[in-house]
């Protein structure tokens, strides 16, 4: 029997050794292996550059360079990709790990942390990426760097908190994976990452106001290409939403739980 005092370690080994199954796992039997988690957001950002710059030719940047735009392009990806991956796959963490969570000793919450650990490490990969650019092509390194970290823990926590809701749904519901699908596909082109915020009509530009992934993304545009700070009202405002939606998933999680082994 674990110790008290060593419990939470145990449970953070635990998260941290399911988080890099789930890396590992993707690319089993491939020839590159993990290295994918580098080309695929290379090749994706290479397909989105071309067809909302050079064909589309939207001015994502003052000077409407290719390069401007493919990093301003990037910095939005980035973290809603990992968002998108956080919710997706928790989702679906429930039943697709059904014999685990019937087993009443495992720690079932641990699938859910596993899962935004895992896109968080991605996303820190994409950045990586980003700022190794940023550095032979401008020659500029991002002085606020270190500032990405706590919006990235926040945005995982905010992921992971719909996910306890998402996954709990499921459970009930198997249909809600594909509705999770659509819902983020339609938040994502409701997200100003393929296009300015200047080019939005009038009488919808409530939704950057109203959208948290629309901040996060002038956040990570601001910190990593503009060397900008944001406000601090701005940042309390995301924090109390991606804290708010983690503790009512986990509540709601909690509470249906006891209900999930007769559904599974």
């Amino acid at each position: 029997m674990t110790a008290p005092g060593r419990r939470p370690r145990a449970l953070l080994e635990l998260i941290w050794s399911l988080a890099l199954r789930q890396l590992y796992g993707r690319y089993i039997g491939s020839a590159m292996g993990i290295f994918w988690t580098v080309v695929h957001p290379l090749i994706m950002l290479a397909v989105w550059t071309f067809v909302f710059s050079y064909i589309l030719k939207l001015p994502f940047s003052s000077d409407g360079g290719l390069v401007n735009s493919a990093f301003y392009l990037f910095c939005g990806l980035v973290p809603f990709l990992s968002f998108q991956e956080t919710v997706q796959n928790c989702t679906t963490s429930i039943t697709g790990n059904a014999a685990l969570v019937k087993n009443l000793v495992f720690p079932s919450k641990t699938l859910q942390f596993s899962v935004g650990l895992a896109s968080l490490i991605s996303e820190f990969i994409g950045i990586g990426i980003l700022v190794a650019a940023l550095v032979l092509t401008r020659f500029q390194f991002p002085i606020y760097l270190p500032l990405i970290l706590p919006f990235a823990l926040l945005l995982m926590l905010f992921g992971i908190g719909l996910g306890f809701i998402t996954c709990s749904l499921h459970v009930f519901f198997r249909d809600v994976a594909q509705l999770v699908n659509v819902m983020l596909m339609l938040w994502l082109y409701a997200t100003p990452i393929f296009y300015p915020v200047h080019l939005l009509p009038r009488n919808l530009e409530f939704m950057i106001y109203v959208n948290p992934l629309a901040y996060v993304t002038n956040v990570y545009r601001s910190l990593l290409l503009v060397g900008t700070l944001p406000s601090l009202r701005g940042f309390l405002v995301f924090c109390a939403i991606s804290l708010g939606t983690f503790v009512l998933g986990y509540r709601t999680y909690t509470r249906l739980f006891p209900r999930f082994i007769d559904e599974l």
